[in-house]
Parts: C-alpha cells; structure tokens; sequence
C-alpha cells in the first residue's frame, strides 16, 4: 500500500479538474484488474464485494482475453478526494495482488453541481498496463 497517489493518478485529477470536475462529489468509478486463471479473479471479485464494491459487468468473460489475462472490473460509487481515492486504490491492488493480479486503472465521470457526465474527448481511464 502506497499511501499516495501515483503521478498517472494526479495527472488525471488534474485533467478532470480542468474540466470542471468538484473532487468533493461522489460518482460513479470503475476499476479494472487482470489475473492469471478464472479462480483467482473470482476470489478476487468476492473480496471486493466483501470491501463495499460491486461486479460491473451482469456476467464475468468465459475466457480469458488476447494476453491470457483473465478480466475483471468493479465499481463503486464514492467522491474522488485524495483520501478516498487512495484508500481505494490502496485497497484494490492489495486484492489483486493478494490472489496473483494486476490492477490495470480506474476511469471515473466528471461530476459538475449534481450531475454527472461522460468526458468529451479526455482521457478518463487511467491505464497502467497497456
């Protein structure tokens, strides 16, 4: 666990900011990992669960992706403060570390006021893999 975040993680808090973005609000954020077999990213997806997230999808891939990885990706809905942020991703790679996975990013929507919306033409998932 890091404590901080990454500059790849301040850098796209920058650019949601730009956009208008209150860090204070809660939104909907996706975070995305990769493990080696069907049984791991499964473990993982309950400890998640057990840890406040939700399973994104309806229904987990049947096979595992080009690279062999296996795809899982859960969200949450919470405000993008650094504390919270950093709890959270602190939390998320500890799970995919734990069961032999890699967290891959996160992507979050800009929230304005009381809405939210889906950026127009920014970068809005963080990819640490690809």
């Amino acid at each position: 666990m890091s404590g901080r975040l990454s500059d790849l993680d301040q850098q796209t808090l920058r650019a949601l900011k730009q956009h208008g973005d209150d860090h204070t609000l809660a939104r909907h954020v996706i975070y995305w990992l990769f493990f080696p077999s069907d049984e791991a990213r499964r473990a993982a997806l309950c400890e998640a669960i057990s840890n406040g997230w939700r399973q994104h999808s309806k229904t987990l891939a049947d096979a595992p992706g080009e690279d062999d990885s296996w795809i899982l990706s859960v969200d949450a809905n919470h405000d993008l403060t650094e504390e919270v942020l950093v709890e959270r991703l602190d939390t998320i790679n500890s799970i995919a570390t734990k069961h032999g996975g890699d967290f891959d990013g996160w992507e979050a929507q800009i929230a304005v006021g009381e809405r939210t919306e889906r950026p127009r033409g920014l970068l809005h998932r963080l990819f640490k893999r690809r």
